[in-house]
């Protein structure tokens, strides 16, 4: 039987929803996610952390997502990689025959890119997400990964992403689950604290600076912007079931949780361990509703 939420987590709960209601303006979000992602030290280490054949969870996680994109890219396509990094799904389709422009406003992240890249053919085009420097109607398929539920304001992005899809062209989004988080407050009762994962210790991570902002939305929020913008949805599809799950994190809590993920590491590096959760992740875990993982996959179509 579970105790009741202690006081404490109470008090921290109440501080943190009072924070996500600040009033941070959309200029100051951007201009700091903007200087965050120019600093050589910063993406250095983030390259150093989505190394797949360094990192098990990156090779897991590429192995779902990629793939999933992969999939859902017609034959010779013409593709635009949104908040591209350093290239892991540009260089991922363009290694299997599409046409890939890939930006981002990071700088070091495409210079990483054009050390990367070799003879394959990717553009590669400096550019702001709020105001893409391309035609009308340009592409085929317009990616995101890992980039667009990192912004309040994502709906802004995505209508600029589908202006850039011809008609009845796709978006392939990476995306969060609202439904899984809540769930996972309501039902579960630890504490975890997500936002901690991935820096060296938890007391460096100051969850009031917009950069590390972290959204997670639901399906009216995504059945609003579709709306508005002209998309229909056509899929929404659970990803990455055993990486930062908030149903695991809260059924944990913080340090469990912690333990929970060297574990999972320690696990991936037998590669019989990866090719059984790929092929869980794509049968499996592709018949279940989407609240089940905290990160999704949607598929969009442009009307």
């Amino acid at each position: 039987m579970q105790s009741a939420p202690s006081l404490r987590h109470g008090i921290r709960e109440i501080f943190r929803r009072g924070v996500n209601r600040l009033p941070a303006s959309k200029r100051a979000m951007r201009e700091a996610k903007t200087a965050y992602w120019q600093v050589e030290s910063t993406c250095k280490s983030f390259v150093s952390s989505t190394d797949s054949s360094k990192t098990p969870t990156a090779a897991y996680s590429n192995a779902v997502i990629n793939d999933f994109f992969l999939n859902h890219c017609p034959e010779n396509s013409r593709v635009l990689d949104v908040g591209c990094g350093h290239g892991v799904v540009s260089i991922h389709l363009a290694q299997r025959g599409h046409s890939v422009t890939a930006c981002d406003i990071s700088q070091p992240m495409l210079e990483e890119l054009e050390r990367n890249r070799g003879d394959l053919n990717i553009r590669i085009e400096r550019a702001d997400a709020y105001n893409l420097p391309f035609d009308d109607d340009e592409f085929d398929v317009v990616v995101s990964r890992m980039f667009l539920f990192q912004f309040p304001d994502w709906a802004e992005i995505l209508q600029e992403m589908a202006r850039c899809c011809r008609r009845g062209g796709h978006l392939l989004m990476h995306f969060t689950s609202k439904e899984n988080l809540d769930l996972a407050e309501r039902s579960c009762k630890q504490e975890c604290d997500f936002g901690a994962f991935g820096a060296t210790h938890r007391s460096q991570v100051p969850r009031t600076r917009p950069v590390i902002f972290n959204g997670a939305f639901d399906q009216k929020a995504i059945n609003r912007a579709c709306n508005k913008i002209g998309l229909r949805l056509l899929e929404r599809a659970p990803c990455s079931f055993f990486h930062y799950n908030r149903l695991i994190g809260h059924s944990l809590g913080s340090d469990k949780f912690e333990d929970y993920r060297d574990q999972l590491d320690d696990y991936l590096r037998d590669p019989k361990v990866i090719d059984f959760i790929v092929w869980f992740e794509k049968t499996v875990l592709q018949q279940m509703p989407a609240w089940i993982s905290f990160y999704n996959i949607l598929v969009l179509e442009k009307i």
